[in-house]
């Protein structure tokens, strides 16, 4: 999966993790709970994964802007995570500053795939894209920001079907 893909399916994720959080009523507080610990844990990973690997790659004319607004608006999230984890589900100061932070992911992954995502594919081509997507799967792993490492193909032992020669 390329950088992008890969960037793009944690937002459809998070999406999602929302989607489910707002269909639970404010009777089921574990629930809404374990669905904000979801979303905190992707938040932290998606925005290790752009700013260690992501952000330095896209770094060209033309980007410079882009990227300091994505880094500005992974900070405003993680101040809004930090509030919401200080309160509990239900509360009214928790579900307002929920909405803040749905606002904010949503709003950060629409500039990203509609402004600087457009500018990536066309400087990095899909190779450079390839190969940083895989950098990002593996530091995330490195770092517990996933379950499992991603499969390499590059790393399994096969015995070819016949020799290269």
């Amino acid at each position: 999966m390329d950088a992008i893909d890969l960037l793009e399916h944690q937002h459809r994720e998070l999406e999602a993790f929302f989607r489910e959080f707002r269909l639970l009523s404010s009777s089921e507080p574990k629930s809404r709970l374990a669905i904000f610990e979801l979303i905190a844990d992707a938040v932290e990973a998606h925005a290790q994964m752009e700013e260690r690997l992501f952000y330095p790659a896209a770094r060209f004319h033309g980007t410079d802007a882009l990227l300091l607004q994505g880094a500005e608006d992974n900070r405003r999230v993680q101040r809004l995570l930090a509030e919401l984890a200080a309160r509990q589900p239900g509360e009214p100061a928790f579900d307002e500053r929920f909405v803040l932070l749905e606002q904010a992911v949503l709003a950060h992954a629409h500039a990203q795939e509609h402004g600087l995502f457009p500018l990536v594919k066309t400087q990095l081509g899909t190779q450079r894209l390839e190969a940083l997507g895989e950098a990002m799967m593996l530091a995330a792993a490195e770092l517990g920001l996933v379950d499992e490492e991603p499969e390499r193909p590059d790393l399994i032992d096969y015995v070819p079907d016949a020799p290269p020669y």
